[in-house]
This record gives structure tokens, C-alpha cells and sequence, in this order.
């Protein structure tokens, strides 16, 4: 678990400054829930801005993720 955490943290410090304040974060944390969510069973993963279900735009999303069927 400490390399996500380590990456979160390089990640969030490296945005420090960069893009607007309230969503720079933003990335990284996906990473990180990602990073996460990948150890999981079912998996899920971090969706960031998704779409409108009615109350606005969410900053974000966590997932159960689905297989992928051609």
C-alpha cells in the first residue's frame, strides 16, 4: 500500500501550483483510488467529473468495473 500512497503524495505535490486550486488534486486522487481499486475484488475505479445524473456535475465517482464485451 505504500506505493500509492508514495506516488499520491509526489503526485499532489507536483500539481501544487499548477491549474486551478480546487481541482488540481484531482488526478492524483484517481490515481490513487485506482491504484487501490485494482487490489480489489470486484474492482472499481475512479470516474472524475462523470456525467450529470441530476444534481450537477459530482467532482467524482467510484465505480464497480465492468469487463469488457465485444
Amino acid at each position: 500500500m505504500y506505493e500509492p500512497a508514495a506516488a499520491y503524495f509526489d503526485q499532489l505535490h507536483a500539481s501544487l501550483g499548477v491549474g486551478v486550486p480546487e481541482t488540481s488534486g484531482y488526478p492524483a486522487l484517481a490515481n490513487l483510488l485506482n491504484a487501490v481499486g485494482d487490489s480489489l475484488k470486484p474492482k472499481i475505479s475512479a470516474i472524475i467529473h462523470p456525467a450529470n445524473s441530476g444534481a450537477g456535475i459530482p467532482d467524482g465517482g467510484i465505480f464497480q468495473s465492468m469487463p469488457y464485451r465485444f
